[in-house]
């Protein structure tokens, strides 16, 4: 019989297995384990699961089984540690996988001294060791052939390492991340690169806590420490299914120079107005608008964006199509017609916001360019609307903007009717 072997130095306490909730590692920010909670869901899994496990604290064996209890109409299997009942059952962790049962309990031994995990075909106990002893069957042979996809202590394909976090070539085709080690995503998302980050929480189940601090972090170590064959390969194969596709962008504030290595002499273009830019777009670099504008602060004048983007305003800056140029001319004779003259510039945006129409901003009115397939007269009711915006400077959905357009209502219908109120 073949196990996987999991030992470390010191003889782990049979109240480990009990106390719900216990954990002498909280606090200590070099510590996997925090919760008190996971080795038992370990165990609990494994039984569930009718994979064998043998432990041994030193020369002792931790006997471990199961007997029927019920509860009400229910039935349960209570959880028996060296003959003595427990409050545990193996209903513990109802959706943790084997595979995490199996990083729990090579948690704890990384938080020890001299971890080792090894294939071996026998089991001994060992004064001053726990040993873990767990059956290899089908559920547990594809992690053992698969080791890397749940651990990096043994990847050597580094790429960059620091203290902050770790690049890896990809290993398979769904992204790995680790945090000290363990990996703790477990979402079947591609990525160019697999990562290993120092600093994330995570939650009881030892995966991490908000989806979107990754997005952060990522974003903000690509800026810092990527390689400049990283970034070649960012701006080349970079797809909506890989990870990378979607950081948050605004936590990168630092660039390092193989970025400018990259981009320099490059035009960037932000992908939402790719459309504009078809000549452009056979010698530049299609990339995420966000990164464009960050790139665009941090290295200034070495940088070249197509369009004029506003981050704040969510938009970019396109030239007029001659349709939208015609239907502009049109709607601006129309309002000089009825003694209404439109003094402020418009120009054409692209909004990040699809449901965006217009926007009065920097004593200006940008109109989307979907705007123009809604009709003349909706185009002239958002330029009426962006112009009232900036003359009475108040804001959209505001009481002082809805006292304006009232009063400049009434103001017309007492010049029409030559009564004053």
């Amino acid at each position: 019989m073949k196990y996987i072997e999991i030992i470390n130095k010191n003889e782990i306490p049979v109240n480990a297995f009990c106390l719900m909730g216990a954990s002498t590692k909280r606090g200590d920010n070099q510590k996997i384990g925090y919760f008190g909670t996971g080795l038992k869901y370990g165990i609990a899994t494994l039984l569930r699961n009718n994979i064998g496990i043998n432990i041994f604290s030193g020369e002792k064996e931790i006997v471990l089984k199961t007997r029927k209890e019920k509860l009400k109409d229910m039935v349960f299997n209570n959880i028996i540690i060296n003959g003595k009942r427990t409050s545990l059952t193996t209903d513990m962790g109802p959706d943790w996988q084997i595979w995490e049962a199996i990083r729990e309990i090579f948690c704890n031994a990384l938080d020890e001294n001299d971890a080792k995990v090894s294939i071996v075909e026998g089991i001994k106990a060992e004064s001053n060791y726990t040993k873990f002893y767990i059956e290899i069957m089908s559920e547990t042979d594809n992690m053992v052939k698969n080791w890397n996809n749940y651990f990096s202590t043994e990847r050597t394909d580094i790429i960059v390492k620091n203290d902050d976090w770790t690049a890896y070539y990809p290993q398979s085709e769904t992204v790995c991340i680790y945090r000290k080690g363990i990996r703790c995503y477990d979402d079947k998302v591609k990525s160019l690169y697999d990562y290993s980050i120092k600093d994330i929480d995570i939650n009881e189940s030892r995966t991490i806590k908000y989806s979107w601090t990754l997005k952060e972090k990522l974003a903000k170590y690509w800026g810092l420490y990527a390689t400049e064959e990283m970034i070649k390969n960012f701006f080349d194969n970079k797809i909506k299914e890989h990870l990378e596709s979607d950081l948050a962008w605004e936590y990168a504030t630092v660039f390092n120079e193989n970025w400018i290595k990259v981009i320099e002499n490059r035009l960037l273009i932000p992908e939402l107005v790719a459309g504009y830019f078809t000549e452009e777009c056979k010698t530049g670099i299609i990339t995420d608008g966000l990164l464009c504008k960050r790139l665009k602060k941090f290295f200034k004048d070495k940088v070249n964006v197509a369009g004029k983007s506003n981050h704040y305003g969510g938009y970019t800056e396109v030239e007029p199509s001659k349709k939208q140029i015609f239907l502009m001319k049109d709607i601006v004779s129309f309002f000089k017609e009825v003694k209404l003259d439109i003094t402020y510039p418009i120009v054409i945006g692209v909004f990040n916001d699809k449901k965006i129409l217009g926007k009065a901003y920097d004593n200006k009115i940008i109109l989307s360019n979907n705007l123009f397939e809604l009709g003349k007269k909706q185009i002239a009711c958002t330029i009426l609307e962006e112009t009232m915006h900036l003359d009475s400077e108040k804001g959209d959905e505001t009481r002082g903007f809805q006292d304006y357009i009232i009063s400049k209502l009434v103001a017309s219908l007492e010049n029409n009717s030559g009564i004053f109120l």
